[in-house]
C-alpha cells in the first residue's frame, strides 16, 4: 500500500525572485520520492510528476 504526503513551501532568493518547492513524501517510509522546485507551481497533477 502506498500512502504519500505533499508538502508546498515558499521561498524566496537573494534576488528577492519568489521560488515554491513541492515535496512528496512517502508516508511508510519517510523518504522523499520528489521535490520540484520552480518560480511558480499550479495545479499540477502528482501522477504528471517524475517520481
Amino acid at each position: 500500500m502506498e500512502c504519500w504526503s505533499l508538502d508546498s513551501v515558499d521561498d524566496s532568493l537573494q534576488c528577492g525572485r519568489k521560488i515554491r518547492l513541492l515535496a512528496v513524501i512517502d508516508v511508510y517510509t519517510r523518504e522523499c520520492l520528489n521535490i520540484t522546485v520552480d518560480t511558480s507551481l499550479g495545479g499540477q497533477n502528482p501522477e504528471e510528476m517524475d517520481i
